[in-house]
Protein backbone atom coordinates (compact mmCIF):
# COMPACT_ATOMS: atom_id res chain seq x y z
CA UNK A 1 0.00 0.00 0.00
CA UNK A 2 3.20 2.14 1.15
CA UNK A 3 4.42 1.34 -2.57
CA UNK A 4 1.16 2.64 -4.35
CA UNK A 5 0.66 6.04 -2.49
CA UNK A 6 4.43 6.29 -3.02
CA UNK A 7 3.95 5.98 -7.24
CA UNK A 8 0.96 7.96 -7.03
CA UNK A 9 2.22 10.76 -5.26
CA UNK A 10 4.77 10.45 -8.06
CA UNK A 11 2.93 9.99 -10.85
CA UNK A 12 0.86 13.35 -9.51
CA UNK A 13 4.15 15.34 -9.25
CA UNK A 14 4.72 14.60 -12.81
CA UNK A 15 1.51 15.29 -14.38
CA UNK A 16 1.95 19.08 -12.35
CA UNK A 17 4.93 19.34 -13.87
CA UNK A 18 4.19 18.97 -17.36
CA UNK A 19 1.06 20.91 -17.12
CA UNK A 20 3.56 23.91 -15.86
CA UNK A 21 5.47 22.94 -18.88
CA UNK A 22 3.29 22.98 -21.07
CA UNK A 23 1.39 25.78 -19.91
CA UNK A 24 4.59 28.20 -19.75
CA UNK A 25 5.00 26.90 -23.19
CA UNK A 26 1.95 28.38 -24.66
CA UNK A 27 2.32 31.28 -22.93
CA UNK A 28 5.85 32.16 -24.53
CA UNK A 29 5.76 30.85 -28.06
CA UNK A 30 4.83 33.71 -30.59
CA UNK A 31 6.40 31.92 -33.68
CA UNK A 32 6.82 28.58 -34.44
CA UNK A 33 10.28 28.96 -35.66
CA UNK A 34 13.19 28.48 -33.34
CA UNK A 35 14.10 31.48 -32.10
CA UNK A 36 11.81 33.40 -33.58
CA UNK A 37 10.21 34.70 -30.48
CA UNK A 38 9.80 37.81 -29.29
CA UNK A 39 12.21 40.53 -27.66
CA UNK A 40 9.45 40.51 -24.63
CA UNK A 41 8.68 36.99 -23.82
CA UNK A 42 12.13 36.20 -24.16
CA UNK A 43 13.14 39.03 -21.83
CA UNK A 44 9.70 37.06 -19.69
CA UNK A 45 11.14 33.68 -19.77
CA UNK A 46 14.52 35.09 -18.46
CA UNK A 47 12.67 36.25 -16.03
CA UNK A 48 10.38 32.94 -14.71
CA UNK A 49 13.55 30.90 -15.11
CA UNK A 50 15.97 33.03 -12.57
CA UNK A 51 13.05 34.85 -10.28
CA UNK A 52 13.75 33.90 -7.04
CA UNK A 53 10.23 34.05 -5.64
CA UNK A 54 9.19 31.97 -9.03
CA UNK A 55 7.86 28.28 -7.49
CA UNK A 56 10.14 25.91 -8.42
CA UNK A 57 8.23 24.20 -10.99
CA UNK A 58 7.85 27.14 -13.44
CA UNK A 59 11.38 28.08 -12.83
CA UNK A 60 12.60 24.63 -13.86
CA UNK A 61 9.79 24.57 -17.31
CA UNK A 62 10.69 28.06 -17.72
CA UNK A 63 14.66 26.92 -18.17
CA UNK A 64 13.67 24.24 -20.63
CA UNK A 65 11.81 26.68 -22.54
CA UNK A 66 15.19 29.20 -22.83
CA UNK A 67 15.64 26.66 -25.75
CA UNK A 68 13.06 28.08 -27.86
CA UNK A 69 14.51 31.48 -27.40
CA UNK A 70 18.50 31.15 -27.17
CA UNK A 71 20.15 33.04 -30.35
CA UNK A 72 23.62 31.75 -32.20
CA UNK A 73 26.43 33.48 -30.42
CA UNK A 74 26.80 35.74 -33.65
CA UNK A 75 23.35 36.67 -33.72
CA UNK A 76 24.09 38.23 -30.12
CA UNK A 77 27.48 39.05 -29.92
CA UNK A 78 29.60 41.40 -33.03
CA UNK A 79 32.48 40.59 -35.00
CA UNK A 80 32.31 36.42 -34.58
CA UNK A 81 35.01 34.02 -36.35
CA UNK A 82 34.84 30.63 -36.11
CA UNK A 83 37.82 28.49 -36.54
CA UNK A 84 37.53 24.49 -36.08
CA UNK A 85 40.63 22.95 -34.28
CA UNK A 86 41.66 19.24 -36.14
CA UNK A 87 44.62 17.52 -36.25
CA UNK A 88 46.09 13.66 -36.74
CA UNK A 89 45.21 11.82 -33.59
CA UNK A 90 45.48 8.83 -32.61
CA UNK A 91 42.93 5.69 -34.53
CA UNK A 92 39.27 6.01 -33.05
CA UNK A 93 40.12 9.14 -31.26
CA UNK A 94 38.37 12.67 -31.58
CA UNK A 95 39.06 15.99 -30.76
CA UNK A 96 36.48 18.04 -28.26
CA UNK A 97 36.26 20.64 -25.56
CA UNK A 98 39.73 22.77 -26.20
CA UNK A 99 40.45 25.35 -23.45
CA UNK A 100 42.22 28.53 -25.19
CA UNK A 101 44.41 30.53 -22.83
CA UNK A 102 46.41 33.49 -23.30
CA UNK A 103 49.70 32.81 -21.89
CA UNK A 104 51.88 36.07 -21.90
CA UNK A 105 51.99 36.98 -25.49
CA UNK A 106 51.27 33.92 -27.08
CA UNK A 107 47.62 31.96 -27.15
CA UNK A 108 47.98 28.07 -26.04
CA UNK A 109 44.86 25.35 -26.79
CA UNK A 110 44.81 22.05 -24.64
CA UNK A 111 42.74 20.03 -26.50
CA UNK A 112 40.79 16.95 -25.39
CA UNK A 113 41.05 13.55 -27.44
CA UNK A 114 39.08 10.74 -26.13
CA UNK A 115 37.84 6.97 -27.88
CA UNK A 116 34.32 7.37 -26.88
CA UNK A 117 31.07 8.45 -28.87
CA UNK A 118 27.94 9.74 -28.08
CA UNK A 119 24.97 7.68 -30.15
CA UNK A 120 21.26 9.92 -30.44
CA UNK A 121 20.27 9.92 -27.27
CA UNK A 122 23.60 11.07 -25.82
CA UNK A 123 24.34 7.24 -24.24
CA UNK A 124 28.40 6.64 -24.18
CA UNK A 125 29.45 4.00 -26.57
CA UNK A 126 32.92 2.72 -25.35
CA UNK A 127 35.96 1.31 -27.58
CA UNK A 128 37.37 -0.22 -23.94
CA UNK A 129 35.60 -3.73 -23.56
CA UNK A 130 35.50 -2.70 -19.39
CA UNK A 131 33.06 0.37 -20.74
CA UNK A 132 36.72 3.11 -19.59
CA UNK A 133 37.10 6.13 -21.43
CA UNK A 134 40.91 6.61 -22.67
CA UNK A 135 41.73 10.11 -23.15
CA UNK A 136 45.03 11.99 -24.40
CA UNK A 137 45.83 15.77 -24.06
CA UNK A 138 47.53 17.66 -26.35
CA UNK A 139 49.05 21.15 -26.35
CA UNK A 140 48.94 23.38 -29.28
CA UNK A 141 49.57 27.25 -30.36
CA UNK A 142 47.55 29.51 -32.44
CA UNK A 143 48.81 32.15 -34.29
CA UNK A 144 46.65 35.97 -34.10
CA UNK A 145 44.00 34.35 -36.98
CA UNK A 146 44.06 31.02 -34.62
CA UNK A 147 45.82 28.81 -37.12
CA UNK A 148 47.78 26.18 -35.43
CA UNK A 149 51.35 26.78 -34.99
CA UNK A 150 52.50 23.90 -33.39
CA UNK A 151 51.38 20.41 -31.83
CA UNK A 152 52.57 18.23 -28.87
CA UNK A 153 51.00 15.94 -26.61
CA UNK A 154 50.42 16.09 -23.03
CA UNK A 155 52.56 12.98 -21.17
CA UNK A 156 49.24 12.91 -18.65
CA UNK A 157 49.75 10.44 -15.46
CA UNK A 158 47.98 7.00 -15.98
CA UNK A 159 45.88 6.23 -12.73
CA UNK A 160 44.12 3.26 -12.95
CA UNK A 161 42.44 2.06 -9.63
CA UNK A 162 40.14 -0.59 -10.02
CA UNK A 163 36.91 1.60 -10.01
CA UNK A 164 38.28 4.36 -12.49
CA UNK A 165 35.86 5.14 -15.18
CA UNK A 166 38.45 7.28 -17.24
CA UNK A 167 42.14 7.15 -17.89
CA UNK A 168 44.04 10.23 -18.24
CA UNK A 169 42.71 13.57 -17.78
CA UNK A 170 39.46 15.03 -18.64
CA UNK A 171 38.41 18.79 -20.60
CA UNK A 172 41.82 20.02 -18.94
CA UNK A 173 41.84 23.65 -18.47
CA UNK A 174 44.68 25.80 -18.61
CA UNK A 175 45.88 28.65 -16.26
CA UNK A 176 48.65 31.08 -15.48
CA UNK A 177 49.83 30.58 -11.79
CA UNK A 178 52.40 32.60 -10.68
CA UNK A 179 53.48 34.02 -13.61
CA UNK A 180 53.72 29.71 -15.16
CA UNK A 181 51.94 27.49 -16.98
CA UNK A 182 49.42 24.92 -15.39
CA UNK A 183 46.46 22.55 -15.81
CA UNK A 184 43.31 21.68 -14.28
CA UNK A 185 41.77 18.65 -14.90
CA UNK A 186 39.37 15.66 -13.36
CA UNK A 187 39.64 11.98 -13.50
CA UNK A 188 36.35 9.74 -12.85
CA UNK A 189 35.72 6.41 -11.07
CA UNK A 190 32.43 4.14 -11.69
CA UNK A 191 30.47 5.72 -9.30
CA UNK A 192 31.34 9.27 -11.33
CA UNK A 193 32.86 10.90 -8.16
CA UNK A 194 35.86 13.31 -9.33
CA UNK A 195 39.14 14.14 -8.62
CA UNK A 196 40.68 16.88 -9.43
CA UNK A 197 44.20 17.55 -10.01
CA UNK A 198 46.47 20.42 -10.91
CA UNK A 199 49.87 20.37 -12.16
CA UNK A 200 52.70 22.80 -13.78
CA UNK A 201 53.40 22.56 -17.16
CA UNK A 202 57.12 22.74 -17.62
CA UNK A 203 59.67 21.12 -20.73
CA UNK A 204 59.69 22.47 -24.26
CA UNK A 205 56.72 22.99 -26.76
CA UNK A 206 58.30 20.16 -28.53
CA UNK A 207 58.13 18.06 -24.91
CA UNK A 208 56.00 19.27 -23.11
CA UNK A 209 56.22 17.54 -19.03
CA UNK A 210 53.71 17.54 -16.26
CA UNK A 211 55.21 18.75 -12.79
CA UNK A 212 54.07 18.71 -9.71
CA UNK A 213 50.57 17.22 -10.31
CA UNK A 214 48.80 17.33 -7.44
CA UNK A 215 45.18 16.02 -6.71
CA UNK A 216 42.53 18.15 -4.42
CA UNK A 217 40.20 16.51 -2.31
CA UNK A 218 37.81 19.32 -1.60
CA UNK A 219 34.28 18.64 -2.42
CA UNK A 220 31.06 20.30 -1.06
CA UNK A 221 28.50 18.53 0.56
CA UNK A 222 26.18 16.72 -1.52
CA UNK A 223 27.58 18.70 -4.70
CA UNK A 224 30.52 16.76 -6.61
CA UNK A 225 31.53 18.87 -9.39
CA UNK A 226 34.23 18.41 -12.08
CA UNK A 227 34.21 21.71 -13.79
CA UNK A 228 36.29 23.82 -11.13
CA UNK A 229 37.04 27.02 -13.03
CA UNK A 230 40.27 28.28 -11.98
CA UNK A 231 41.30 32.15 -11.80
CA UNK A 232 44.14 32.90 -14.14
CA UNK A 233 47.07 34.87 -13.38
CA UNK A 234 46.29 34.51 -9.63
CA UNK A 235 49.13 35.18 -7.10
CA UNK A 236 47.73 32.41 -5.23
CA UNK A 237 45.41 29.35 -6.50
CA UNK A 238 41.83 29.88 -6.53
CA UNK A 239 39.04 28.72 -8.29
CA UNK A 240 35.39 28.90 -8.50
CA UNK A 241 33.83 25.65 -7.39
CA UNK A 242 30.45 25.83 -8.24
CA UNK A 243 28.62 29.44 -10.25
CA UNK A 244 25.51 29.79 -7.19
CA UNK A 245 26.04 29.81 -4.91
CA UNK A 246 29.35 30.71 -5.44
CA UNK A 247 31.86 28.93 -4.01
CA UNK A 248 35.80 29.93 -4.28
CA UNK A 249 38.46 27.48 -3.02
CA UNK A 250 41.94 27.14 -3.16
CA UNK A 251 41.28 24.10 -4.18
CA UNK A 252 41.93 22.04 -0.73
CA UNK A 253 38.95 24.19 1.23
CA UNK A 254 36.57 26.47 0.40
CA UNK A 255 37.65 29.92 1.09
CA UNK A 256 34.28 31.95 0.66
CA UNK A 257 30.69 32.12 -0.68
CA UNK A 258 28.29 34.10 -1.82
CA UNK A 259 24.49 34.36 -2.73
CA UNK A 260 23.45 36.04 -6.24
CA UNK A 261 20.44 37.78 -6.27
CA UNK A 262 18.81 35.50 -8.28
CA UNK A 263 17.88 31.76 -8.44
CA UNK A 264 21.10 30.80 -10.75
CA UNK A 265 21.04 27.07 -9.37
CA UNK A 266 21.32 25.22 -12.62
CA UNK A 267 24.33 26.83 -13.93
CA UNK A 268 27.36 24.70 -14.13
CA UNK A 269 31.22 25.90 -14.35
CA UNK A 270 32.71 26.32 -17.48
CA UNK A 271 35.94 28.30 -18.60
CA UNK A 272 38.91 30.16 -16.80
CA UNK A 273 38.21 33.38 -15.48
CA UNK A 274 39.77 36.44 -16.84
CA UNK A 275 40.85 40.06 -16.43
CA UNK A 276 37.66 42.12 -16.66
CA UNK A 277 37.81 45.53 -15.49
CA UNK A 278 38.83 45.09 -12.24
CA UNK A 279 36.93 41.58 -11.79
CA UNK A 280 36.47 38.85 -14.13
CA UNK A 281 34.79 37.20 -16.73
CA UNK A 282 33.99 33.71 -17.76
CA UNK A 283 31.41 31.46 -19.53
CA UNK A 284 28.87 29.17 -17.46
CA UNK A 285 27.05 26.62 -18.60
CA UNK A 286 23.27 25.07 -18.16
CA UNK A 287 21.32 22.80 -20.08
CA UNK A 288 17.44 22.62 -21.03
CA UNK A 289 15.78 18.97 -21.67
CA UNK A 290 13.81 18.68 -25.75
CA UNK A 291 13.21 15.61 -27.08
CA UNK A 292 14.66 13.30 -24.28
CA UNK A 293 17.73 14.93 -24.43
CA UNK A 294 20.16 17.73 -22.64
CA UNK A 295 20.54 21.05 -24.74
CA UNK A 296 23.24 23.13 -23.60
CA UNK A 297 23.35 26.84 -23.49
CA UNK A 298 25.77 28.84 -22.18
CA UNK A 299 26.32 32.59 -20.80
CA UNK A 300 29.23 35.32 -20.20
CA UNK A 301 29.11 35.71 -16.16
CA UNK A 302 30.96 38.39 -14.73
CA UNK A 303 32.26 38.47 -11.21
CA UNK A 304 33.55 41.01 -9.11
CA UNK A 305 37.47 41.51 -7.55
CA UNK A 306 36.16 39.37 -4.82
CA UNK A 307 34.94 36.76 -6.93
CA UNK A 308 30.47 37.48 -6.54
CA UNK A 309 28.83 37.28 -9.63
CA UNK A 310 27.65 40.83 -10.87
CA UNK A 311 26.25 40.32 -14.38
CA UNK A 312 25.04 37.70 -16.93
CA UNK A 313 24.31 37.62 -20.43
CA UNK A 314 20.92 35.83 -21.90
CA UNK A 315 21.82 32.36 -22.31
CA UNK A 316 23.05 31.58 -26.34
CA UNK A 317 24.13 28.57 -28.30
CA UNK A 318 27.43 28.19 -30.82
CA UNK A 319 25.44 26.12 -33.42
CA UNK A 320 22.82 25.21 -31.86
CA UNK A 321 23.75 21.21 -31.20
CA UNK A 322 22.52 19.37 -28.56
CA UNK A 323 25.95 19.31 -27.02
CA UNK A 324 28.44 22.13 -26.75
CA UNK A 325 30.52 22.62 -23.86
CA UNK A 326 33.00 25.60 -23.46
CA UNK A 327 36.39 25.41 -21.47
CA UNK A 328 38.41 28.26 -22.77
CA UNK A 329 38.55 31.98 -22.67
CA UNK A 330 40.99 34.69 -22.71
CA UNK A 331 41.94 37.70 -24.68
CA UNK A 332 42.90 38.02 -28.04
CA UNK A 333 46.69 39.26 -28.32
CA UNK A 334 44.83 42.24 -29.93
CA UNK A 335 43.45 43.13 -26.55
CA UNK A 336 40.24 43.96 -28.10
CA UNK A 337 38.91 40.98 -29.20
CA UNK A 338 37.49 37.82 -26.75
CA UNK A 339 38.44 34.00 -27.83
CA UNK A 340 36.56 31.18 -26.74
CA UNK A 341 36.93 27.46 -27.22
CA UNK A 342 33.96 25.08 -27.21
CA UNK A 343 33.19 21.30 -27.83
CA UNK A 344 30.37 20.43 -30.30
CA UNK A 345 28.87 16.31 -29.74
CA UNK A 346 31.96 15.42 -28.06
CA UNK A 347 33.65 14.86 -31.61
CA UNK A 348 34.85 18.29 -32.59
CA UNK A 349 36.76 21.72 -31.31
CA UNK A 350 36.58 24.91 -31.95
CA UNK A 351 37.40 28.38 -31.29
CA UNK A 352 35.32 32.16 -31.22
CA UNK A 353 36.77 35.22 -31.54
CA UNK A 354 34.29 37.71 -30.93
CA UNK A 355 34.67 42.11 -29.75
CA UNK A 356 34.67 42.53 -26.11
CA UNK A 357 32.62 45.96 -26.50
CA UNK A 358 29.56 43.46 -27.40
CA UNK A 359 29.91 41.19 -24.41
CA UNK A 360 29.81 44.34 -22.15
CA UNK A 361 26.65 45.66 -23.89
CA UNK A 362 24.81 42.36 -23.53
CA UNK A 363 26.02 41.69 -19.95
CA UNK A 364 23.29 42.92 -17.31
CA UNK A 365 23.96 43.46 -13.98
CA UNK A 366 22.14 41.16 -11.34
CA UNK A 367 19.36 42.93 -9.51
CA UNK A 368 21.15 46.07 -7.23
CA UNK A 369 24.40 45.82 -9.04
CA UNK A 370 24.38 49.18 -11.20
CA UNK A 371 25.18 49.04 -14.77
CA UNK A 372 26.71 46.77 -16.88
CA UNK A 373 30.67 46.64 -17.27
CA UNK A 374 33.11 48.05 -19.41
CA UNK A 375 35.59 46.01 -20.87
CA UNK A 376 39.64 46.19 -20.20
CA UNK A 377 42.56 44.95 -21.49
CA UNK A 378 44.22 41.88 -19.58
CA UNK A 379 47.17 43.53 -17.44
CA UNK A 380 50.80 43.70 -19.86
Amino acid sequence: MAVIRREGFWLLRRAVFWVQKWCVRLLYRSSNQYGGASLQNRDLCEFMATGPLVPSGLRIASRNNLLFFARRIEHLFGGTSMVRVNFAVPNGFVLFNPSIHRHGNRMLVCVRAADFRLDVYQTMQYADARRRIVNHSFLAEVDDDLRLKSISEIPTPWFEPEDAASLGFEDARLFTLRGELHLMANSRNRTKTCSIFTARIAGTDAAPVLENVRAHPYSAPKRDEKNWMPVDAAAEMRAVYFPCPTIIIDCDTEIARHDPPLALEQLRGGSQLVAWQGGFLALVHEYAHAALRRHYLHRFAAFDSDLRMIALTEAFVFFGHPVEFAAGLCWHTDNKRLVASFGVNEEEAWLVTLDAASVSARLRRLPEMGPAQQPAAPPT
